[in-house]
């Protein structure tokens, strides 16, 4: 049964009379509507015509469509000119496109309908149907997510949306990118936010974290070396943040005489903490430093310790003559790690008789407060 709109005491009869033969109306109207089958082809008629063009600022619907998109009672439809750039629905033109655009299940005789009831409102400036879906795919293409088909083991079809486009999407997003965090938080006891959890801060493989700091036009990566202030060198391999600023914990690096050359000696079996303010020259930066003059060079690392006077392991986190693998591939470019929350749900209250297993794995964001 239809619900009718819960009417407060003072609704004028008039008020309560216009609202019954607006529905009545529309009721009316939407039956012809469905029952017309001339109406689809003219409508698909209006889709394949070529007359609209995308300036890139603004929409243009020729004047000559504007007679065939006056339908029902409605008043004739205006040329539609919508700039893109809309401070109010910007990505949308307006709001009249963007809830075209954004309807649960987006096909034609859904827009068709949304569209219709617009008209016979005597809503202006409504769109063409052509209107709505070439803003859809410019900006499904500027900014959409891709989804990937792919084939079950049973011959089932199913679509997973490509992460990195999400993932793209968040870290453009103004509303969402200045409240994520990337570095695990030092608090003390206070544990409020994921990023503040020992998992994050203590427990979580190194490799998996954010990789570098920049600091003073430098990139400081993990488990390349690093000279500090006070002339000792390290290994930085955790960043974090204490208040506001960051730290590191590291392992000590220790120079070896040999009888050709010089290098490094890695001792991960003890490690201490660096502040930002101690951080002096980074591993890009070694040889043109004069800090590091009659130093060993950076990429002479001999081997790592695992305890005290222990045998020499052989050095893999690292290529020591590239540096961090991060640091080649980004080119100069900034580098963030992102934890993600990975969530599994199946689809509740499926009654069908018919085998229709649906799992949907959803994540958000773990640095999101």
């Amino acid at each position: 049964m239809a619900s009718t709109p819960d009417f407060e005491l003072g609704d004028s009869a008039d008020y309560i009379g216009d609202y019954l033969v607006m529905k009545a109306m529309i009721v009316q109207g939407l039956r012809d509507f469905l029952d017309d089958d001339d109406l689809s082809d003219d409508q698909g008629a209006e889709i394949s015509e070529d007359e609209e063009v995308f300036t890139g600022q603004t929409w243009h619907d020729d004047d000559n469509q504007a007679g065939d998109a006056a339908i029902g009672t409605g008043s004739d439809r205006k040329c539609f000119q919508h700039q893109i750039v809309n401070e109010e629905w910007f990505l949308w033109p307006d709001k009249i496109v963007r809830s075209s655009i954004n309807l649960p299940t987006v096909v034609d005789p859904v827009i068709d309908i949304l569209l219709w009831l617009l008209r016979v409102n005597n809503v202006v400036d409504v769109p063409l149907v052509k209107s709505v879906k070439l803003i859809k795919d410019a900006i499904q293409q500027l900014c959409g997510i891709r989804s990937i088909p792919y084939e079950g083991a049973l011959g089932h079809r199913y679509y997973v949306n490509l992460l990195p486009d999400i993932i793209r999407q968040e870290m453009m997003n103004p509303r969402i990118r200045p409240l994520l965090h990337f570095y695990p938080e030092d608090t003390g006891v206070e544990l409020n936010e994921a990023q503040q959890a020992t998992c994050w801060l203590e427990e979580l493989d190194p490799e998996l974290l954010m990789p570098v700091i920049r600091l003073h036009n430098q990139d400081f990566f993990v488990f390349k070396p690093a000279l500090l202030s006070s002339g000792q060198a390290c290994i930085p391999f955790r960043w974090f943040t204490r208040g506001r600023k960051m730290y590191t914990k590291a392992w000590s690096l220790w120079p070896v005489t040999r009888e050709l050359d010089r290098g490094w000696v890695i001792e991960d079996f003890r490690s201490f903490e660096v502040s930002e303010d101690d951080l002096l020259v980074s591993f890009r930066n070694w040889d043109s430093s004069e800090a590091t003059s009659g130093l060993p060079h950076a990429n002479l690392i001999y081997g790592v310790e695992h305890e005290l006077n222990g045998k020499l392991q052989p050095w893999t986190l690292t290529n020591p003559s590239e540096g961090n693998q991060w640091r080649v591939r980004a080119s100069g470019a900034r580098v963030y790690a992102m934890p993600l929350w990975l969530y599994c749900n199946d689809t509740s209250g499926n009654l069908s008789k018919k085998w229709n297993k649906h799992n949907s794995f959803l994540f958000t964001a773990a640095g999101l407060p």
